[in-house]
């Protein structure tokens, strides 16, 4: 897109834009940009009042070819759900056109206010990077790569009195597996040196362009920057980038941008690197420009074709937008699907992150599935859970990894609560869901289990002649199967767990989950809590251990599995180290605070009274 931010061309103005299946009219206010075959407005939806940008897509002017490439960077958008990612609403289309509507950032891009202003203080620098990394390491947890990382495509939104960064432009985004060494997709100044040379995109041809983007913010140019296209290759390929004598920049961004651009890719720093380098560990200044907000000034979440972005050998754009871990991709598209039945094909199911649009859960900080009430007994585990989180923060106890078989705990996820409910698949193969009645059914693989109500929590054989029971019972089969054949790339089963956990105790089941914009927890029946960390990518798992103290495991990145127990011995770095004190601390306030609730609720819920 070549950004216009002018008024709506003659004959265009109070254009209005239908969408059938909602029956929503959009009234265009401004024009925000145009490309080749397509046009971006401001626009406000006449019911509601809000106002979004709205991309045009003329597809009577376009082949097969470049159709389905639209559905496809729809695809992968529209399934994203991130602070720091531009969010896709809704599509539509007629006869004509191609519809996209998406969120609205009226500030700026982070190339503008770099032009205005020359070049960014390092701590500007820092706070944009932040959301940046997040973005992008949200990305590659999902084995989505970007492939144009660049300041054009970072949006800058006002949000109360902060800024927030956001992603834009999908347009290149593609599946790791489907990366194609002879594709050489992005922005020049951007691209990495094995890109050049046809070995393909990567996490860290990533990390690489993120080397390139923090050097343009704190020098005000890219480092490779040159007057002919040829120079800028040769210079990407010798990793021949200087620094302006008289800047005065800090060792410590130095440091961070000379690992990001090594070009051995064995010697680059990763994406999931640069939070825990000295430059991200500074203390920094969060930055709101209001000083250059300007209401006609807005950024579109569209995807912008910059043109000096440069695209050989074709495009490859990932087929399946609404997982992470994503599933096998759908069959080939016909010529001519529509992005309507294009986008109701597939399930807003996820693994990892939530699709349900509803303005309120947005809004909310947390997004509860009510348990009124708890036996006693969770309450006590709990307690103890609480307690061993206080003792290692106030420094009382430490922690040393030990060896032992894992923990019971949620191997794969999904949440459709939108619809039916939350459902996860355990370590010792037992499939839980919690509806949103607050019914609970949990499955062992020979399909027999438990039923549990929430205002009860005392669970009872499964009745298969129950016709309601055995309704939830097909759903929740429906969930074991998504969840063993679609998510296949999170953790394995252990099945000889499995048999060994069921000639002893009984079937475990959820009893709470609960969400917030950090992490996502859910409680089991025996009183295990887990605490996904999105954004770190790092699962933690509290057990009852003994009567006062309760196991700790961490799961990372990479699926490596650490179980650490309270000692008074010196902490074990891999158990107490900076980061993970910090998922500690904030793991004790989110269970504390859930806790408060569920005592809440359960007091007031005149069906505990048994309990």
């Amino acid at each position: 897109f070549r950004p216009t931010m002018g008024r709506v061309p003659a004959g265009e103005e109070n254009q209005r834009f239908f969408d059938s299946s909602t029956r929503t009219s959009y009234k265009s206010l401004l024009l925000l940009g145009k490309g080749g075959f397509a046009k971006c407005y401001k626009v406000r939806d006449e019911f509601s009042q809000d106002n979004w940008a709205l991309k045009v897509i003329d597809k009577k002017n376009m082949n097969d070819n470049q159709y389905n490439k639209v559905l496809r960077e729809i695809k992968i958008h529209e399934g994203l759900d991130h602070p720091h990612i531009v969010r896709l609403m809704r599509t539509f289309e007629d006869d004509s056109n191609v519809h996209i509507v998406m969120e609205l950032c009226c500030e700026k891009t982070l190339l503008t206010l770099i032009n205005d202003s020359s070049r960014l203080s390092e701590q500007d620098s820092q706070y944009y990077l932040r959301g940046v990394v997040s973005a992008v390491t949200f990305l590659l947890s999902y084995d989505i790569i970007h492939r144009d990382i660049k300041p054009g495509n970072i949006l800058l939104k006002e949000s109360g009195s902060r800024t927030v960064v956001k992603l834009a432009d999908f347009g290149l985004a593609c599946m790791m597996k489907d990366v194609s060494g002879a594709s050489v997709s992005g922005t020049p100044n951007y691209l990495a040196p094995e890109v050049l040379k046809r070995k393909g995109h990567s996490s860290s041809s990533e990390a690489w362009s993120i080397g390139c983007l923090l050097f343009c913010m704190v020098v005000g140019l890219p480092p490779f920057d040159s007057t002919s296209i040829q120079e800028t290759y040769r210079r990407i390929e010798a990793g021949d980038y200087k620094y302006p004598p008289k800047i005065g920049l800090s060792s410590a961004v130095v440091t961070l941008i000379d690992g990001l651009l090594r070009v051995p890719v064995s010697e680059r720093l990763g994406v999931f690197d640069i939070s825990s380098s000295a430059f991200m560990r500074s203390s920094v200044v969060k930055t709101s420009f209001t000083n250059i907000a300007n209401s006609r000034n807005c950024s579109v979440a569209a995807s912008r074709t910059c043109s000096s972005r440069v695209s050989y050998s074709g495009v490859c754009h990932p087929n399946s937008p609404t997982r992470s871990k994503y599933s096998p991709p759908p069959p080939p598209l016909p010529p001519r699907q529509s992005v309507f039945q294009y986008s109701q094909g597939l399930a807003h199911s996820t693994y990892g992150f939530d699709t349900t649009r509803s303005q309120s859960h947005q809004d909310s900080s947390s997004s509860l599935s009510i348990s009124p009430s708890l036996p006693n007994l969770l309450f006590a585990d709990l307690d103890i859970h609480t307690a061993t989180l206080g003792s290692l923060l106030s420094g009382v106890q430490s922690m040393a990894a030990v060896r032992m078989d894992h923990p019971l705990h949620i191997s794969k996820w999904v949440d459709y609560s939108n619809k039916y409910g939350f459902g996860c698949l355990l370590s010792d193969g037992t499939t839980s869901v919690k509806f949103n009645s607050g019914e609970i059914v949990s499955l062992r693989n020979d399909f027999t289990g438990v039923y549990a109500k929430s205002h009860s929590m005392k669970p009872l054989p499964l009745n298969m002649r129950d016709a309601h029971i055995a309704k939830l019972v097909e759903l929740a089969k429906s969930y074991n199967s998504y969840m063993k054949t679609q998510l296949a790339k999170a953790a394995k089963v252990d099945d000889t767990r499995e048999n060994r956990r069921w000639n002893d105790m009984s079937t475990p089941y959820i009893t709470h989950f609960s969400k917030n914009k950090k992490s996502v927890m859910v409680m089991l029946s025996d009183g295990t809590i887990q605490i996904n960390f999105t954004s770190e990518h790092i699962k933690m798992i509290i057990s009852p251990d003994t009567s006062t103290s309760s196991l700790l495991s961490f799961i990372d990145p990479d699926g490596v599995f650490t179980t650490c127990r309270t000692t008074s011995l010196p902490p074990s770095p891999r158990c107490l180290s900076s980061s993970i004190l910090s998922l500690i601390r904030e793991s004790n306030e989110f269970i504390s605070t859930e806790m408060s609730y569920l005592r809440c609720s359960r007091h007031s819920c005149p069906l505990t009274t048994s309990c």
